[in-house]
């Protein structure tokens, strides 16, 4: 079977060298690109959650178990109330009695961002009843952790509770 005339004419250039040069030039330049693309954007939107301490937690890991069984034993628990910017944290242990004289603190935490974390004084306003302030802060969903600190005798105390906090309008 014979191929048509047409075809015979057309004259084929090859494939040179030059040619193979500029296809990997442009395949390995269109990758490099791509590449900076997203190394850009991922160092421009790393929101920078890193534990801080997270070293310190690893090797003391049965002082945190122990902390927290310790936790668990007192019964306590935390009731917030927010009206506007003030927050109201109400401490009670496991019989409904006002946990008082206690030094406690407000750490309002990104759960995606960090950068705009900050921390509240909470100040005792009556037994039991610790308030703070939160002021004029970037709009969203918080993680509040409620701590307290005391010591016994040389030992230094600990209680912690969570709670989610919505800053709106």
């Amino acid at each position: 079977m014979e191929l048509p005339m047409e075809n015979y004419n057309k004259v084929v250039k090859p494939f040179t060298g030059g040619k193979f040069f500029l296809w990997m030039l442009g395949f390995f330049g269109v990758i490099f690109a791509v590449n900076i693309v997203f190394v850009s954007v991922a160092i421009k939107s790393n929101p920078g959650v890193v534990d801080e301490h997270y070293y310190e937690r690893g090797v003391n890991y049965n002082e945190t178990l122990a902390q927290s069984d310790y936790q668990k034993s007192l019964g306590w628990s935390g009731v917030l109330n927010r009206t506007g910017d003030v927050i109201q944290f109400k401490l009670v242990d496991r019989h409904g009695s006002p946990v008082t004289g206690k030094e406690l603190s407000l750490n309002m935490r990104r759960p995606a961002q960090a950068g705009q974390d900050f921390d509240v004084k909470m100040v005792e306003q009556s037994p039991g009843v610790y308030v703070g302030k939160l002021g004029d802060r970037p709009l969203g969903i918080w993680n509040g952790y409620f701590h307290a600190e005391w010591y016994e005798g040389k030992i230094l105390r600990e209680y912690d509770q969570l709670e989610p906090i919505e800053l709106t309008k």
